[in-house]
């Protein structure tokens, strides 16, 4: 529980040893927690349709993963502009 947890909030955090096991928990949750329903079915449908799959767009799906909404969606996107990551190839997730 974050010390500085306002009252009434719910949300935990978790430390990792590493980068590479905070990478491994945030898919896990994406495939697997029901919040994530809706990145799971774009991402599906993307198959599907033998699109690539893309960031950009499956981020849009992830605003109920922060108390920040689309501010978190807003700031991912710019992540993935900055460092040319829609560029590369993606599993997006698994």
């Amino acid at each position: 529980v974050p010390r500085r947890r306002d009252e009434g909030r719910r949300h935990q955090v978790e430390m990792f040893a590493s980068p590479e096991q905070s990478v491994a928990s945030y898919v896990r949750n994406i495939n697997t927690h029901d919040d994530y329903q809706a990145f799971r079915e774009e991402r599906a449908r993307l198959r599907l349709a033998g699109r690539p799959l893309s960031g950009l767009l499956l981020v849009e799906t992830l605003g109920r993963y922060s108390e920040r909404r689309k501010d978190y969606v807003r700031e991912v996107k710019r992540m993935i502009l900055r460092n040319n990551l829609e560029d590369s190839p993606s599993h997006a997730g698994g």
